[in-house]
């Protein structure tokens, strides 16, 4: 039977999205179980993504040396609610799920992969296998546009690629859009024209998917350091952005300008992961680091 058991299908969040004031509310009587703490994986966390059904609680979590753990809290109160997956040689950058296809979690390394886990089968496969055309490099980031089915990878050098698994071959489209490692993407949750990218050369740029040439550009948020993450919320209408200059910013995706500018210190140094601020997908208003 597959990991997930029963219907853990993926259903929009639209007509459960709530007011901030209402929703801080509910936040506040929340409180976490012993039950609900377990070691995911053996070492340090590097990436992690939910699950995005509304009706199971399903975690994977990354760490540095390539493994994927996925949590199941409310199937047990033991070990048996971690599932411990050797996927990647070297750490894990970045998780997504697929919400058209959510028995599917992509994950991309530092090794140069990105690779799927189907939980119904059990089965990994390699999606991308970027060593051939970036073996002095490695991957940063990867996001998946789960309409059109196109993986996208970030990588060290500031480039970004485009794969369409459904193609066949695994060969990717190339773009240099920044000058250095590329940090972050992020695919428009209604508009997969639209693309976000972070990088440590100080910027966050929105693109058109069309027109991948620096130039070409939308808008850029500049910060003070190296970007870490930009995210759009669940309407994407907004943006928030993580630097290491200490500063989060929230920026508007129709008026293309910062509405809110937040502090908060994002210097992990090199023992902690960077910080990533995300938009709850219950409240366009919410954001957690």
């Amino acid at each position: 039977s597959s990991l997930l058991g029963g219907d853990a299908r993926a259903e929009p969040h639209a007509k459960g999205r709530k007011a901030a004031a209402e929703y801080v509310q509910e936040l506040k009587q929340l409180g976490v179980q012993e039950g609900d703490v377990a070691k995911v994986v053996r070492e340090r966390v590097t990436a992690l993504a939910v699950h995005p059904s509304p009706s199971q609680v399903v975690v994977a979590a990354g760490d540095k040396t390539g493994r994927v753990g996925l949590f199941l809290p409310d199937i047990a109160s033991d070990d048996s609610c971690v599932t411990l997956l050797d996927v990647h040689a070297r750490a894990v950058v970045s998780l997504c799920f697929d919400p058209l296809h959510p028995a599917r979690l992509y994950s991309g390394s530092y090794d140069n992969h990105t690779r799927e886990f189907d939980f119904e089968t059990r089965q990994v496969r390699v999606v991308l296998d970027a060593d051939s055309k970036y073996p002095d490099g490695f991957m940063s980031s990867c996001a998946l546009d789960s309409a059109r089915g196109i993986v996208y990878g970030g990588y060290s050098g500031g480039q970004i690629s485009l794969l369409d698994p459904r193609a066949g071959g695994g060969k990717a489209d190339w773009k240099q859009l920044h000058t250095k490692t590329v940090r972050g993407i992020d695919v428009h949750p209604t508009d997969s024209n639209l693309l976000l990218t972070a990088s440590i050369d100080t910027t966050a740029v929105l693109w058109d998917v069309r027109k991948l040439k620096p130039a070409q550009a939308l808008s850029r948020v500049e910060h003070g350091r190296g970007v870490t993450a930009a995210k759009f919320n669940a309407s994407g209408t907004s943006v928030v952005t993580t630097s290491y200059d200490n500063t989060l910013r929230v920026v508007s995706v129709a008026g293309r300008a910062e509405t809110r500018k937040l502090q908060h210190n994002n210097d992990t140094g090199r023992w902690l992961s960077a910080f990533q601020a995300v938009f709850d997908p219950l409240c366009d208003d919410a954001i957690f680091i």
